[in-house]
C-alpha cells in the first residue's frame, strides 16, 4: 500500500468511524459515574482514605494571548464512583493495570431491590431475589455486567443518609448489599465478569469480614461501587462501559462508567471497534514506512 492510498484508506476510515456514531441517535447513553469535587461527595470512613482536593495550580493568558487553565488533584484509589481490583482484598491479586478491557466492556443486567432496601436499610439480595428476577426477564446469561440497583445514589452527598450513620465510624454503617451465598451463586451458577452496586460498598453496612469483597474479588472479579443513575437503565438491554484510571499495582481506580441503551448498540460497538482497529493498523503502516 502506497502512502496516498494508505491517506485515502484513513479518510474513509475516518469517515466511516464518525457516521457510526452519527448513525446512532437511537441509543441512549447514561452517565453512571458521580462527579469530583472539593464539596458535595460522600466519602467512605476510614483515615487512610484522602478524600477527594482540587487546587488551581496556573491559570493565565500568555503575552502571545494563549490562555491556560491547569488544576492539580488528590484522591484515594477508592473514592466517588471507583473500581475496586482483585488485589483490593486478595493477597497477589490482579492490580487496576492487569484488568482486560474485555471484563470492563458488556451486556448489563440490573436488579432492583430498591423498595426492599426502603423497608430495610441493611436488605442483602437473596438468590432467591435473582431466581425471581429471572423468571421475569431470563436466566443472567454468561459474562453479563451484574448491577445490583438499591437506589442508594439518590443519597449521595448527604453522609448520614448514604452512610447510614452520623459516627464517622466505618464500623457502623448501615447500608444494603449482596448476601455471600448470591456472590457465590452468580460466580459459580451465572459466571458474571464484573459486578457494580449505587452504594459506597459492595456489602451490607452491618458486614464485619467482607465476605462479598472476598467472595467476587477472591474469583478475579473487578467491582464497581458509588454508581449513579441505575434507575435509568432498563433491567437488560444496555451495554456497560467501565473505564478505570490505568494505575500500575492500584488497588482501585476511579472509573468513569457509562451505559449505551437501543437495540443498535451492539451493532454501533462493534462497527466503531472494525474502524478504530482498521485505523490504527493502516497509521502504524503509514508510520513505518516513512
Amino acid at each position: 500500500m502506497t502512502s496516498s492510498s494508505a491517506l485515502v484508506f484513513i479518510c474513509a476510515a475516518t469517515s466511516c468511524l464518525w457516521n457510526s456514531v452519527a448513525v446512532s441517535a437511537d441509543v441512549e447513553i447514561v452517565d453512571l459515574s458521580h462527579a469530583y469535587a472539593n464539596e458535595g461527595m460522600t466519602f467512605y470512613p476510614h483515615p487512610n482514605i484522602a478524600h477527594f482536593n482540587i487546587t488551581k495550580s496556573y491559570k493565565k493568558t500568555s503575552n502571545i494571548g494563549v490562555y491556560w487553565d491547569m488544576n492539580n488533584f488528590c484522591l484515594g484509589e477508592h473514592v466517588g464512583t471507583h473500581i475496586d481490583a482483585p488485589l483490593h482484598s486478595i493477597p497477589g491479586g490482579r492490580g487496576v493495570h492487569e484488568l482486560r478491557l474485555d471484563e470492563l466492556i458488556g451486556d448489563a443486567v440490573i436488579i432492583d431491590i430498591s423498595a426492599k432496601a426502603a423497608m430495610d436499610v441493611d436488605y442483602e439480595c437473596t438468590i432467591a431475589d435473582i431466581r425471581s428476577w429471572e423468571e421475569k426477564h431470563g436466566v443472567i446469561p454468561p459474562k453479563s455486567i451484574f448491577f445490583l440497583r438499591t437506589d442508594w445514589s439518590k443519597y449521595w452527598g448527604n453522609d448520614v443518609k448514604y452512610l447510614g450513620t452520623d459516627t464517622g465510624k466505618h464500623e457502623n454503617l448501615h447500608l444494603p448489599g449482596l448476601h455471600p451465598d448470591a456472590a457465590k451463586f452468580l460466580i459459580n451458577d451465572r459466571q458474571i465478569k464484573l459486578y457494580g452496586a449505587d452504594a459506597i460498598s459492595i456489602d451490607v453496612g452491618p458486614s464485619k469480614h467482607k465476605e462479598v469483597h472476598v467472595t467476587l474479588l477472591g474469583a478475579d472479579i473487578g467491582a464497581l461501587e458509588n454508581l449513579a443513575n441505575l434507575d435509568k437503565l432498563p433491567a437488560t438491554g444496555s451495554k456497560v462501559f467501565a473505564i478505570p484510571m490505568k494505575i500500575k499495582d492500584g488497588s482501585g481506580a476511579p472509573t468513569r462508567v457509562f451505559a449505551m441503551i437501543g437495540a443498535g448498540n451492539t451493532c454501533y460497538l462493534s462497527f466503531s471497534l472494525v474502524c478504530i482497529t482498521l485505523l490504527n493498523a493502516v497509521m502504524t503502516f503509514v508510520w513505518n514506512s516513512t
